[in-house]
């Protein structure tokens, strides 16, 4: 019941900035918005883009205000039993999922191959564009922006320019619409990050949304 209100958080905060109910800033476009988040908050993400939830029945939250997102950490729903294909088929947000190679779960260990699964169905219903990136090297704590209980590591400030520069890069494709953006990132990315780290494309049909 907490995790499905978690969800449902998300939708009743944007009918309140809609409505008036709560203040919203006039520099915030509410017909241009997109959803980020790590670990727990990926998992939002991907919901709020069409990932089912709820066992044994296949819950549709889809929150369809959003352009487009970024999963940090995705994580797989392997508690349900169904297929991947039903759990990820509809999602259907342009999705960046960005992980690393030591990305392991804090409960689950190394789960690269189940994330793999999010990437190869998520899109499957729309063609919606999907990026996987995997940075070598980065772990879990990378993308929170802190080392919580791991220890320090050498690579984090490299990690997080990277970071910066994806992100960004991907809002202002997607949320400004500045094709600029998107040709660095499908011509320049995997040569800004080197080749030990990963990037995968695909439903790319040079579309924005």
């Amino acid at each position: 019941e907490d995790v499905l209100n978690r969800y449902l958080d998300v939708p009743f905060i944007l009918d309140s900035l809609e409505n008036g109910d709560i203040e919203c800033p006039t520099s915030m476009d509410l017909s241009c918005l997109g959803m980020s988040g790590h670990s727990f908050g990926a998992m939002t993400t991907q919901i709020m883009s069409g990932q089912r939830t709820g066992n044994p029945d296949l819950l549709d939250l889809t929150e369809e205000r959003f352009i487009a997102g970024i999963a940090y950490s995705p994580v797989p729903n392997s508690r349900l039993k169904n297929p991947a294909s039903e759990i990820y088929g509809d999602m259907t947000l342009p999705l960046l999922h960005l992980t690393g190679s030591e990305d392991h779960s804090p409960l689950d260990g190394p789960i690269q191959h189940l994330r793999d699964e999010i990437f190869e169905y998520a899109g499957s219903t729309n063609n919606a564009m999907q990026m996987s990136v995997i940075l070598e090297g980065a772990d879990h704590m990378v993308f929170n922006g802190s080392r919580g209980q791991l220890s320090d590591y050498d690579g984090m400030d490299n990690h997080k320019d990277q970071i910066k520069i994806l992100a960004l890069s991907w809002w202002d494709y997607f949320l400004k619409r500045d094709a600029n953006s998107g040709h660095w990132i499908r011509q320049n990315l995997q040569g800004y990050l080197g080749t030990s780290s990963c990037v995968n494309i695909k439903n790319d049909t040079g579309s924005m949304i």
